[in-house]
């Protein structure tokens, strides 16, 4: 519930966020600035209900926190030479404590977690929220490390399919 409201805290930036719909070929004219204009109105109040609804008194901060803790989350694979790939970790228990852990993949290979959050954060491209809050170098280096990691191999799966 935290990108949603961040997504949509003003009109313009709901505005912003149906920009799209001027890219699908199946819509008139009509249709496109009526989904426009009537959308962003309709996602800012259903963003303030959202927002009350999960007492976010100030969004931008509980967004910040999130980006910390996934910040946090990331860890380095040291198995990778190149200096590391990030992915998100997932705790491996084993119900006979007295077994060792498996070892590790040769290769680091992304999480279904990581596809998930990658996902979220990829539909979010071209909108400001993006680039001005979750991929800021300065602040949160291993997201953006990780988002770009996770795109190259997103995007080279995506090759193989075609």
């Amino acid at each position: 519930p935290l990108l949603y409201p961040n997504l949509c805290n003003t009109l313009s930036n709901s505005f912003r966020a149906f920009d799209y719909v001027h890219s699908v070929s199946h819509f008139s004219t009509l249709q496109r600035y009526s989904i426009q204009y009537l959308g962003s109105i309709a996602m800012y109040f259903a963003a303030s209900k959202i927002k009350k609804k999960y007492q976010l008194d100030d969004v931008r901060a509980a967004l910040e926190d999130a980006l910390e803790e996934l910040e946090r989350g990331l860890a380095t694979n040291d198995d990778n030479s190149d200096g590391g790939m990030l992915f998100l970790r997932t705790a491996t228990h084993s119900f006979d404590d007295s077994r060792p852990p498996p070892p590790p993949p040769p290769q680091p290979k992304p999480h279904l977690g990581d596809l998930a959050v990658f996902g979220v954060l990829k539909g979010l491209e071209g909108l400001p929220i993006l680039t001005q809050e979750v991929l800021l170098e300065d602040r949160f280096p291993r997201i953006c490390q990780w988002y770009a990691t996770m795109d190259g191999l997103v995007e080279s799966k995506r090759k193989d399919y075609q």
